[in-house]
């Protein structure tokens, strides 16, 4: 989805898109935009608004935002890193018990998912 795209659904939702402009940025200088934007933009917005509850949907979220719900789809990235680049499972394995013990909740998909995230992290 293009940013132009973004901003015209964010207005047929009565929402606001921040962090655009950095983001381009990012994309033209060849960095990790969506990261960047989920670490730096996307907190330094929620701070300006009066840092209101996120619900994080996919694993990651701002680390030093604290006022966090996260969704931990599973921990395949810890039980079978193998699956994965050592850069990715590195990452997940460094933030995501970090984001969980600082969330102040944590949504997950199932059963098995709730016992692998409280017997590993």
């Amino acid at each position: 989805m293009t940013v132009a795209t973004l901003a015209v659904n964010a207005r047929f939702l009565t929402q606001t898109v921040s962090g655009t402009r950095n983001y381009q940025i990012y994309k033209k200088l060849k960095l990790p935009a969506d990261h960047l934007w989920e670490q730096f933009d996307l907190p330094h917005h929620l701070a300006h608004h009066g840092y209101p509850r996120l619900l994080n949907l996919v694993n990651l979220a701002p680390y030093l935002y604290t006022n966090n719900v996260i969704t931990i789809h599973d921990i395949v990235f810890r039980l079978h890193p193998q699956y994965f680049s050592k850069k990715f499972a590195f990452l997940y394995n460094t933030l995501v018990p970090r984001l969980a013990r600082r969330a102040r909740h944590i949504i997950t998909v199932s059963q098995h998912s709730k016992s692998d995230i409280c017997n590993h992290l």
